[in-house]
């Protein structure tokens, strides 16, 4: 669990995504499979970090269909509502 939710609930690639995810095969490499969606997570960033900490493998992508708290460069705050 993390402060933001657990990390393992993530859902189902979309549609386009999972179909873009096939098309490419296996120029994905160590990505294809290592991919978690989730709906809303308040940082793609602090769920990368906290992976990282606890020795997830390298080659982790997290993405989410919204962010509420993301950080960018230089500390730079912004949010990405859904759709």
């Amino acid at each position: 669990m993390t402060p933001y939710g657990d990390a393992s609930a993530s859902i189902p690639l979309p549609s386009d995504i999972n179909a873009a995810f096939a098309a490419a095969g296996a120029r994905l490499g160590m990505f294809a499979d290592r991919t978690q969606w989730f709906s809303e997570l308040p940082s793609t960033n602090d769920v990368v970090a906290m992976l990282a900490e606890a020795g997830t493998a390298q080659g982790a992508v997290i993405a989410a269909d919204a962010q509420n708290a993301g950080r960018g460069r230089f500390g730079r705050s912004w949010a990405s509502p859904a759709g």
